[in-house]
């Protein structure tokens, strides 16, 4: 997530739910995909001739995919609305073979996120990229069909994206469990997935997970606040821009609030989504980042992600992660870069802590230092992790070595 997480004092987050007689009985076999589940106009393309009747408990899959040359993708029709999913099959087995997810990071794009699916294609795992809603392609298709309006819930929890996701799988028809990884915002997407879905999912693998508002770290509000106010080449860093947060801190004041508390109070909630939107744009589109940045150009519209900010700025990765039972410990992995400027690397540490059964803490080499969004930086090596950790390769508490994977 970029390094402007707001402040949203933690609200309370509904225990995990635990299904201990569906866990121990994953179905073997699942029902076809039927057509009347895609939206018109999904991209793939039919070559060869209709491929064999196959069996397993990924069949679905393979018979969306392997008929349009191993590759899917396009619009969803799910109980959570029309999402954008592309997958990825393997040459061989794909309908036996645990499916991993991808959740790209809070500005997901498929241009630049899909580079994940190749190495893991490659590795031999079906790769499913989900864009989830208000994000990428999802909200541009969205927007397309809705006159140019935003969908009314503008500021999605975890629990409503990990639901999401579970409506994806089941619009599939995959009942039998996939592994989920995300980056960033979709690290605490996927951990959401696991907590609160033991039953359909496997392992969960976080690279770089985003884990707490920053505004609930030392010294976050000045973060945030210098974040705007030293960008004085952005036409955000305004009077108007000052004024805003001056009348925030005013606001405050007034109230008898702490600014990390202030969205309790609608006109506070009004004042601080305003300010985060603001950041978002300075961080966007204000600074020459990598070429993460290159599939935002034109000027990016923040509208999506200051209602994703804002949708799990109440979320407390840590104090979920303190609910999951000891039985599904072993299946959590974090994955973290040398100083991460966006997620600490004490915040992810407290994570994996949290858990006496962690299946592993992974810290990636420093040619990964600072590099927050590694899937952009290495996505070769992202991939090389997700693989290592989905075939038990890689488990408990390790530094890779500047020679592992790709990097």
């Amino acid at each position: 997530m970029p390094g402007i997480h707001a402040v949203r004092a933690a609200q309370a987050q509904p225990a995990p739910v635990v299904d201990d007689k569906a866990a121990a009985a994953a179905p073997q076999q699942q029902a076809p995909v039927q057509g009347d589940l895609l939206v018109a106009g999904a991209r793939a393309t039919r070559r060869g001739n209709k491929p064999a009747q196959v069996t397993g408990p990924y069949s679905g899959l393979v018979e969306l995919a392997a008929k349009n040359n191993g590759k899917f993708e396009g619009m969803l029709k799910t109980q959570s609305g029309e999402i954008f999913v592309a997958i990825t099959l393997p040459k061989d087995k794909a309908a036996t073979t645990e499916p991993v997810i991808y959740l790209d990071g809070i500005a997901a794009r498929h241009g630049r996120a899909g580079r994940m699916a190749e190495p893991l294609v490659n590795a031999g795992h079906t790769a499913i990229q989900i864009y989830l809603p208000w994000q990428g392609e999802t909200l541009d298709h969205y927007k397309k069909t809705h006159n140019d309006e935003l969908p009314k819930n503008d500021a999605p929890s975890a629990q409503d994206q990990a639901k999401a996701v579970v409506d994806v799988l089941d619009a599939l028809g995959v009942k039998a469990k996939a592994s989920v990884s995300g980056l960033s915002y979709g690290g605490a997407i996927a951990f959401a997935c696991k907590a609160y879905y033991p039953e359909r999912f496997d392992k969960c693998i976080t690279l770089c997970g985003y884990t707490q508002s920053v505004m609930c770290e030392d010294e976050s509000t000045k973060k945030v606040w210098d974040l705007v106010h030293h960008t004085d080449k952005h036409p955000a860093a305004s009077k108007e821009t000052a004024a805003l947060l001056a009348g925030l801190n005013a606001l405050c004041q007034k109230a008898g609030v702490q600014p990390a508390t202030c969205v309790k109070h609608e006109e506070l909630q009004r004042a601080y989504r305003e300010t985060t939107k603001v950041g978002l744009d300075v961080t966007f589109n204000g600074t020459p980042f990598t070429d993460f940045f290159y599939y935002f150009k034109p000027k990016m519209d923040v509208t999506g992600l200051t209602s994703l900010t804002m949708g799990i700025d109440g979320l407390e990765v840590i104090e979920l992660a303190k609910q999951v039972p000891e039985q599904y410990q072993k299946d959590f992995f974090t994955v973290c870069v040398p100083d991460d400027g966006a997620v600490s690397n004490t915040s992810s540490r407290a994570v994996f802590d949290a858990m006496p059964k962690a299946g592993g803490f992974v810290m990636c080499p420093d040619a990964l230092k600072g590099k927050h969004d590694m899937v952009s930086a290495d996505p070769a090596f992202a991939a090389w992790c997700v693989d290592q950790i989905q075939t038990g390769k890689i488990k408990g508490d390790i530094t890779l070595k500047p020679t592992s994977g790709n990097s």
